[in-house]
């Protein structure tokens, strides 16, 4: 639908409303999919009173993205370095040595 605006071709078939805006402009801010569901997961888990009385409505979404980005990055665990992969895996075939090969 966007090609009728791009082209300048008028009226445009699908007016866009506030949720199409919202939508677009998430599609914008957060262009990888993964994150995007996580976000919008928080958005949905958001037990703000005034948010749920609002519906949490798509229209909110896009102005609370960092704040939600901020606290996703705050669950999520640094990430292990090589090293650390490497002690992991070294610990764990000592261990399994040790057991004689059993599970």
């Amino acid at each position: 639908m966007d090609c009728w605006r791009e082209s300048g071709r008028t009226p445009d078939p699908t007016p866009t409303g506030p949720a199409t805006r919202a939508a677009k402009e998430l599609a914008r801010l957060i262009p990888d999919r993964d994150e995007l569901a996580d976000v919008f997961n928080a958005f949905l888990g958001d037990g703000d009173k005034w948010l749920v009385s609002q519906g949490h409505s798509l229209t909110l979404l896009p102005k609370r993205v960092d704040g939600y980005r901020a606290r996703l990055a705050e669950d999520d665990p640094p990430p292990l370095s090589a090293e650390t992969v490497e002690r992991i895996e070294a610990l764990a075939a000592a261990a399994e040595t040790a057991r004689g090969g059993r599970p």
